[in-house]
């Protein structure tokens, strides 16, 4: 099987908070879905961007982290397993190894709306 590649444009929005990578934030509880180093240093690994034509967000990471959120069991994720992942509302859909597709997931009804976290 051949392994995807992700090239990452050159121009992109920065999406951290203050050097954080939280990924949604829960609009009920005030909870985050937060990525965090599964090392010991208070920076991950990682970036979270938006691509300047697709307007997706994107999560590339080179080493280990973990996803959290105080509601939902930690996910951990590895650059070397790009598959997908779901906690409450947010999606991670694989592009290539380390590098995913950030989705929140939307409910239909009488308003088209972010899913409540």
């Amino acid at each position: 099987m051949k392994t995807q590649t992700y090239t990452k444009p050159t121009r992109t929005t920065d999406l951290s908070e203050a050097g954080r990578l939280i990924l949604a934030h829960g609009e009920v509880t005030g909870h985050r879905h937060e990525v965090l180093a599964d090392i010991a240093t208070d920076i991950p690994p990682a970036q979270f961007f938006e691509e300047p034509d697709t307007k997706r967000r994107i999560l590339l990471i080179t080493a280990p982290c973990t996803l959290r959120h105080d509601e939902h069991a930690p996910i951990g994720l590895d650059p070397s397993r790009p598959v997908q992942l779901r906690q409450g509302d947010v999606l991670l859909q694989p592009l290539a190894p380390g590098v995913w597709y950030v989705i929140r997931q939307k409910e239909y009804g009488d308003v088209v709306r972010q899913v409540a976290d």
